[in-house]
């Protein structure tokens, strides 16, 4: 074949991909490979013909999402702008609902937070977190568990239990619960939520020790009355 009739056809492949597909298609189509530059691009094209475009909104959010997770050097940049398009998708359109998609964002950027020993902006990026999904219960988990770091253990027992009311079968919250008890001296309650934990995981080495220790606990305290 000679080589001008290549060029021909690999130049009507290329018509072909664009008349074929929108930006829209053609942005979900990258990102379902991996290629989130790719789809910028695309979404982006989408964006300037129509800001208030609800699918370009969504997936450029994604796709700056998907590379702060690979490009750690940009990834606060990356994390803003992509927040940034979830939120306009959410006012652009909130009959779809993004605020569970929003809540785990900002769960994921606590955690990243967290690693780097923001506490203060951990709590923060929590709170957000829990404003977009009340019943979020691991950013409700996250949160007792760093105000019992703090020393704020009332406050963590009562994010604890709020969150168990969503999910009865949370083994941390039930082993969050046990450590507070523990560490108030009321080895029975301690002793009933690592039971329940166990029912949950009975594998779980740290639960079957902690829950040992408050067996023997408290058969000390009944051979001590």
């Amino acid at each position: 074949m000679k080589k001008s009739v290549v060029l021909l056809l690999l130049f009507a492949a290329v018509i072909f991909w664009g008349c074929g597909r929108s930006d829209i298609e053609s942005g979900n189509i990258c990102l379902r490979l991996g290629d989130y530059e790719m789809a910028e691009h695309f979404f982006s094209a989408a964006l300037y013909r129509n800001p208030a475009n609800y699918s370009a909104r969504l997936g450029m959010g994604k796709a700056l999402l998907q590379r702060a997770a690979v490009h750690r050097s940009e990834s606060v940049s990356l994390w803003k702008r992509g927040l940034v398009h979830l939120e306009a998708a959410q006012s652009i359109n909130p009959a779809e609902d993004l605020r569970p998609l929003l809540s785990d964002v900002w769960y994921r950027r606590s955690s990243q937070l967290l690693g780097k020993g923001d506490t203060t902006g951990a709590l923060a990026a929590l709170t957000r977190s829990i404003e977009h999904d009340p019943e979020n219960v691991q950013a409700l988990n996250s949160t007792g568990i760093l105000y019992f770091r703090l020393g704020e253990h009332f406050r963590a027992k009562e994010i604890f239990k709020r969150a168990l009311v969503i999910d009865t079968t949370y083994t941390a919250l039930h082993f969050n619960l046990g450590m507070i008890s523990y560490q108030s001296g009321d080895m029975s309650t301690a002793h009933s939520y690592w039971l329940s934990a166990l029912k949950s995981s009975p594998e779980d080495q740290d639960l079957m020790y902690w829950f040992a220790v408050a067996e023997r606990e408290m058969r000390s305290e009944v051979r001590s009355e």
